[in-house]
Formats: C-alpha cells, structure tokens, sequence
C-alpha cells in the first residue's frame, strides 16, 4: 500500500508555504502609531526650542537695553553719536552677534534676521531715545516678546504699528495679537536715556 495517509493528513501542506500578499491591518496600526509619535513629537519639539529661542532673546534683549542705557548715562544722557558699530566695540551687542566694522557692521539677531539701530528723539528731548529694530520674529516670539518686555522699554511698534505709545500705557493684547499676524515680524523697541 502506497503512503496515502501521509497526503491525506496534511491536506494544507502547500498553502502554508505560500506568502500572503498585501499589508495586514495590525501592520497599518503600527504604522499609524508610530507616525502619530513622530508627529506629535516634532510639533512639541518645535514648540519647546522656540520657547527657548524666545528665552534667549528676551535675555539677550535685556542686555542690549542695560548697554544702551550705560552708553546714555556716559554721554550727557543722549545716544549722539551711538551706531551698530559703536554698539558692537562697547559689547552692547554680544560679539557673536557683530560683522563688519564702521558703516558696515551688521548684527544678526537669533531669529536670522537682523539688529537696527535709530537715534530718536522722545518728550521734546533731542537724541534721548533709541529705535532698535529686530526682525525675523514668527507671529508666536513677536506676540510672547512684547508681552514679557512691556515694561522695559519706553515705545514698542510692530512694523508701522505703534501697540505701546508711553511709558506708561497699559498692555493690551489684542492689539498686540493683531499687530504680530504678520508671519514674519520686525519689531522696534525704544528705550529713553
């Protein structure tokens, strides 16, 4: 008698072998999972080292402001006289931020954009104020920058919007909030000698 059992009871013998075509549905969930992850995880990524960038600025702005006013209370309480390049030798601005030397210094700020600088006049006084410009701020650093800064500095404009016009005027966020939907901000911040 020929070995018939033996084909009789692995009848599915073939079938196992051959590979199942397509992606499973516990694979698809794995993969939604893990995507899910890396998004999630980017996004907070993102937000936490623009908080950080936004730390450092504010920190970085309060030196330049405690620079600005020494240079001030030195020279007759004015900024005459006062450029980038000046800014940059008296280390009002920090020295990784400086390039170029005379007419051509330049200062990055840590958004990639740059530091300017105006002599202004404020309250009838002459050269007693100045204008530094800082561009590059995303609508979220422009919006938390003015907020925590507010006190410290004498006028504070976005591009051509004035959102603190005294010293003394309250915060008011929703003309800040509307002032800093531009996308990408420049953002003046005067301060008086």
């Amino acid at each position: 008698m020929k070995n018939t059992i033996a084909s009789t009871t692995r009848p599915f013998a073939n079938t196992l072998l051959r590979r199942q075509a397509g992606i499973s549905s516990l694979q698809i969930v794995v993969a939604l999972a893990v995507g899910a992850l890396l998004l999630t995880g980017g996004v907070g990524g993102f937000k936490y080292i623009e908080q950080q960038k936004v730390n450092n600025d504010m920190a970085e702005l309060g030196d330049i402001r405690a620079g600005l006013v020494d240079f001030a209370s030195k020279h007759n309480t004015t900024f005459t006289g006062f450029t980038l390049n000046i800014g940059c030798k008296q280390q009002v601005f920090p020295d990784t931020r400086c390039s170029g030397t005379g007419a051509t210094a330049a200062v990055s700020n840590i958004w990639g954009g740059s530091y300017s600088g105006t002599i202004v006049n404020l309250n009838s006084g002459t050269n007693n104020g100045y204008r530094l410009g800082s561009s590059g701020l995303s609508d979220n650093a422009c919006i938390k920058e003015i907020g925590y800064q507010w006190t410290q500095w004498a006028k504070i404009e976005v591009g051509t919007t004035v959102v603190k016009a005294n010293p003394t005027d309250p915060i008011d966020d929703d003309d800040i909030n509307n002032a800093c939907a531009g996308g990408t901000n420049t953002v003046y911040w005067t301060v008086k000698a």
